[in-house]
């Protein structure tokens, strides 16, 4: 699992997307319990872009909480590689991927 830190959104954005790249950008909300479910797209990078709350995420079986206490942390989730996110605390985020792809969900962790 690939993570960044970063001090602030924009420098978090700046830093992990390409100068006028294409990015599919979605805003969401989980409240404590909540959660992303396991998932995948066959072709496009996701990139998960938080700076709130308490959250816990899978990818390739691996899990890992993170808080980011006044900070903003990017996950990289490759291409075809499953992952899924819940939410221990209330968390808001935002989701981009690389370009437009479908979302396939899975059965287990």
């Amino acid at each position: 699992m690939k993570v960044n830190w970063y001090s602030n959104l924009k420098e978090a954005i700046e830093s992990t997307t390409k100068e006028d790249g294409g990015y599919m950008f979605v805003r969401h909300s989980l409240e404590a319990g909540e959660e992303a479910k396991l998932h995948y797209h066959p072709e496009a990078n996701e990139f998960l872009v938080v700076d709130n709350g308490v959250f816990g995420v899978a990818l390739a079986r691996k899990h890992q909480t993170f808080r980011p206490d006044g900070r903003v942390i990017v996950i990289h989730f490759p291409k075809k590689q499953k992952h899924s996110l819940r939410a221990l605390a209330p968390t808001s985020y935002f989701v981009f991927r690389d370009k437009e792809d479908e979302t396939i969900y899975c059965q287990e962790v």
